[in-house]
Parts: structure tokens; sequence; C-alpha cells
């Protein structure tokens, strides 16, 4: 039995939904890929405590910059059952190290500037369940009870300090604990605690403030928007930057903007013409760029298309909208022709940021290309 093989490949970006939750198949496909990354999984301590079949963040936050879910079917030919046909289908998650740590902005704990409880006041206070809940979102703390004893610390180290208990809690569970991690347990900063928080924000501001000093020493022609744009207009950069898209399997984003660039300045062209003279000239030209738009959705929009792009998915859907309804309708070709190049331009303007965010940091990068970036002075 002889056996044929077809493979193509993707670059994927979560796709979210209108609530910017991300799709259930695209979340499990990148779930599913980084784990078996990260096989085997292994023992690790956690404070006192050593867990089993346990991966390390930073492992995962390394992993999750470049990710290939590859996945084969074989299936009989429809043409001649005695071939057949493997497909397999790669593709290659990428995202920053920022975006994988998912570093979170965050303020601290909510604190109420008063509080009254069973007739008494209480002044700029936090339940220990919110100190809990913090603890749990924006630190490394993998287990409630890690974040109780983290929080015990701060006790321990007069940052922070009780100022009601919970005695309901307490009379439940015998043993003392410095922190105690329900609704009923109120607490607030300590003098010491104050003049920590002060002080690590002096610096912050004092760092911010250099990095604006700093920043204003650079202009906008060392941005990644200016080095994609001279990579573009240089036939032999282009070139070696189309190279290195392949290497990563994700040429189909940089041959979509140059095809759009290209029928987007011929659409405009026409329709100048149309509205200037309505000749069989003019009006066969504008036919024959609304046949071309099909082809273009067809090869890179379409769901299934053959170099299918990762695009927003409300603009996934007005592309669709508009490409299968008829071509004219109600209104003229030239309506139609600006329709279609202005949701042309969102696709490849999105593709232009996909590209200036991923793929040429990861260019100007490679050691391969290090003679001729320096050369171009597209270096960082």
């Amino acid at each position: 039995m002889q056996e044929n093989r077809m493979n193509q490949s993707s670059t994927g970006l979560l796709r979210m939904t209108d609530d910017d939750r991300p799709f259930s198949k695209d979340l499990e496909d990148l779930f599913s890929t980084l784990t078996v990354s990260l096989m085997p999984l292994s023992a690790h301590r956690v404070r006192f405590t050593k867990v089993d079949y346990t991966f390390l963040s930073e492992d995962a936050i390394r992993n999750l910059g470049s990710l290939k879910f590859s996945q084969s079917n074989r299936m009989p030919n429809p043409k001649d059952p005695s071939r057949i046909i493997t497909t397999t289908t790669t593709t290659t998650f990428s995202m920053s190290k920022d975006m994988g740590r998912d570093e979170r902005d965050s303020a601290g704990v909510k604190i109420a500037s008063e509080r009254r409880i069973n007739g008494g006041l209480y002044h700029n206070t936090f339940t220990g369940k919110a100190g809990i809940d913090w603890l749990m979102e924006n630190s490394t703390t993998i287990d409630w009870r890690e974040a109780i004893e983290v929080a015990g610390l701060f006790v321990q180290h007069n940052l922070i300090e009780q100022v009601l208990r919970d005695q309901e809690l307490s009379s439940l569970f015998s043993d003392s604990k410095l922190f105690q991690s329900s609704k009923g347990a109120l607490y607030r900063l300590t003098p010491r605690g104050k003049a920590l928080i002060s002080s690590n924000s002096l610096s912050r501001s004092a760092s911010q403030n250099k990095g604006e000093v700093a920043s204003q020493h650079y202009s906008t022609k060392d941005s990644n928007t200016h080095r994609l744009d001279k990579i573009l207009t240089e036939p032999t950069l282009r070139l070696l930057f189309r190279e290195n898209l392949q290497e990563m399997h994700c040429e189909e984003n940089l041959s979509f903007y140059l095809e759009v660039d290209e029928f987007i300045r011929s659409c405009k062209a026409a329709t100048r013409d149309l509205q200037q003279s309505s000749d069989t000239a003019s009006s066969d030209k504008a036919k024959e760029l609304l046949a071309l738009s099909y082809g273009i959705y067809n090869a890179y929009l379409a769901p299934g298309s053959p170099r299918e792009l990762n695009i927003h998915h409300q603009l996934r859907r007005s592309l669709a909208s508009r490409m299968t309804k008829a071509s004219a309708e109600d209104n003229t070709i030239t309506d139609v022709l600006h329709e279609v190049t202005s949701l042309f331009e969102d696709a490849q303007s999105a593709v232009f940021k996909l590209m200036t965010s991923d793929s040429v940091p990861k260019f100007l990068q490679n050691p391969k290309y290090g003679y001729q970036v320096a050369n171009a002075g597209l270096h960082y």
C-alpha cells in the first residue's frame, strides 16, 4: 500500500471571545502541548513539603516561548483506496516571556478605610481572606496552606498585625496560627510595613523616571515598527526574513501582508479610475480585483483555509459576512471593493502587529543573520 504525505503549518495565537475569554479548543491545545513539553514530571520541594509529579514555573515560562504541536491523520485516498493519505499539521504557539509569566500590575490588597463590626470601628483594614486571595493570585504560591504560612511571616516580622480575631474559627481549630484566612479576621499594616511600602514606592518612582529620561535618547527609528518597515522595503532583508519565518512555520504572515499590500494599491487605483470614468476597461479591472479578493480570502482568511491566519474572531466574522454575500447586491462594485479593501487593511494591520511583536525580535536575535542585521543597523 502506497502512502502520500501532506504537511501544513501554522502559527497559533489564542483566539478570544467577545468577553475576552480564550476559545476552549485553543486553550486545550496549548495546555496539552505545554504539558508534553514538560515531561517527564518529577518531584520538587515546596518549602517544607516534597510534591511529586510537578514542574517549575520558570520551565513552563521558557517552554511557552516556542511550542510545537503536531498531529497526524491517516485515511484512505477517496479516489484510490489502495493508497493512504497522511496529513500532518504542525501548529507553533509563540508568546513573549512576560506574557507567559502573566505578570500582573496589582496595587495590592483592597483596604477598607472604615469597617463597623459588632459596634466596633476599624480603620484601614483588610480581611484575612482578601490577603490569602491576593497571595494566591499575585505570587508563586500554589497552595492555600503555603499562602497562610507566607502571611504568617508577615505577622511574625511585624509588617502586618491582627486587629480583630475570628473567634468562631479559633473555636473550631485549637492550634493557634499567626494568620487567620477568614473574612472574620481583620488585619492592618504596621508602621514598619508602611515604611517599607513607602521606601519601595520611592525606589520604583526613581527607576521609572530614569527609564523615561533614558527613553528620550531613542527615536522612533529604534522601534520594531521601523525595523519591519525597513525589512519589507529592502529585498535582501526581506528574503532573509522570509527564510526565518519559514523556519518558525509562519511564512504565511509575510506572504499575506505582501499580497494584500499589492491588492490594496490596485484597488485604490481602480476605484479612482471608476470614479473618473465608467468605461468597460475600468469596470472589468474592478471585477478582476473583486475576484482576486476571493482568492486571497480563501487562501488565508476563510475558516479551514490552507494558510489560515490567526486573526481576531470579530474581524474574521466581518470578512466572512462580506465575502459570502452576493458581489454587488444593492451596492455598486465600487462600494463593494471599498468595503473589502477596508476589511483587508484591518487584517493586514493585525498581521503587521503580530510580526513586529513576535517575528522581528526573533529574526534580529538569530545569530544566523547577525552580519546582515548589523550592516543594516537593525540590531537592538
